[in-house]
């Protein structure tokens, strides 16, 4: 488990981040994003399905995509990029 500081400085980077335009946020997206190797990181929720995390960490794995796991759960993910559904990926563009 990560600090309370170091969980405050994901938040921060998340919504600047989602402020910029410089995300992808959805699980069909971000995977063909990866594919495309448009991606030079996602961020994947704690909680993020199982599926999804295998196929995001193969995809990353395959074109060298850092890949982050992040303290939040996709929840709190929502509340962060201010969306009424849950986030479990979210793709940072190149």
């Amino acid at each position: 488990m990560a600090t309370k500081t170091e969980s405050v400085k994901q938040i921060m980077e998340i919504k600047e981040l989602v402020n910029s335009g410089k995300t992808i946020i959805g699980n069909n997206k971000v995977i063909s994003a990866l594919k495309n190797n448009e991606l030079q990181r996602i961020l994947l929720a704690k909680n993020a399905p199982q599926d999804i995390k295998n196929d995001a960490e193969y995809y990353a794995k395959l074109d060298n995509v850092e890949c982050v796991k992040l303290d939040q759960d996709n929840d709190e993910l929502c509340v962060i990029c201010k969306k009424n559904f849950f986030i479990a990926i979210i793709g940072v563009v190149a």
